[in-house]
């Protein structure tokens, strides 16, 4: 089941009574956990007949409650994700200079007035935005957002050529996948349109995935692990990418822990 919450190919697997879940291709109990993979496979799968589980993006309803309650059951998924949590910082030398960022480069707010800051050529000039301080080439990486429900602000993933001198187009081909905060509500910033989310509940920490060989960006509920949103695979056809954050309006984000 981490190998789901990594790669959200999700599959309904049986259970028998008690609560056990099976190999949906084996029909065996699931008792193993592969290293390699980071997912929890049954005994013929571990004598080298193991299969990759088939993309899919269209989650039914009862497949959803499904997966929150195995995670809800199994703490041991949880601690499992809590170890690919990336420690990330703000850069300072890339956000706009209507961005305040704190000593420690953990939290960010705007101001309706530029600093005095230098210009360079990572400096984002006409969005506010800031990029992480590390950027990614493969693996699989977490982070956490403290967010408020005021002002407008978007989180998610940039790649390292998005352009800093003009405006930014705020969609997945041209190298954008995030999450925006508006007026209460909320929209992945889905290509060719916006896709609206109604949510369980209110997040207060979002968390961030990034599976880099996958092409993959999930977006969970920090507390509750419910999962918000997936973006469709992706290629980032091997270039850099990195947490990347818009604030405006009042809005303030802060990186966790």
């Amino acid at each position: 089941m981490i190998d789901a919450a990594k790669r959200l190919n999700l599959q309904p697997d049986r259970e028998v009574e008690g609560g056990e879940n099976l190999c949906e291709e084996h029909q065996e109990p699931l008792k193993l956990f592969c290293q390699d993979d980071k997912r929890l496979i049954c005994m013929v799968c571990d004598r080298g007949q193991r299969e990759t589980l088939s993309h899919s993006l269209d989650i039914s309803p009862e497949l959803e409650q499904k997966f929150d309650d195995f995670t809800e059951k199994n703490s041991s998924i949880k601690e499992l994700l809590e170890k690919f949590q990336a420690q990330m910082t703000l850069d300072p030398e890339t956000a706009h200079p209507m961005l305040y960022l704190s000593e420690d480069c953990k939290f960010v707010w705007w101001e309706g007035c530029y600093q005095d800051v230098p210009s360079n050529p990572e400096r984002f000039k006409f969005d506010p935005c800031v990029l992480g301080s590390r950027g990614f080439t493969s693996g699989w990486h977490c982070w956490d957002v403290d967010v408020n429900r005021e002002g407008i602000w978007a989180i998610g993933v940039a790649k390292e050529s998005v352009p800093r001198d003009r405006w930014l187009q705020l969609k997945p081909d041209k190298g954008i996948w995030a999450l925006r905060h508006y007026q209460n509500g909320y929209m992945a910033l889905t290509s060719p349109d916006l896709t609206p989310l109604t949510l369980h509940s209110v997040p207060k920490w979002i968390r961030i995935c990034l599976d880099y060989e996958e092409g993959r960006v999930v977006f969970f509920n920090a507390e509750s692990k419910e999962r918000i949103f997936a973006f469709p695979p992706a290629s980032f056809q091997g270039e850099r990418v990195f947490p990347w954050f818009m604030v405006m309006w009042h809005a303030q984000l802060k990186l966790l822990p």
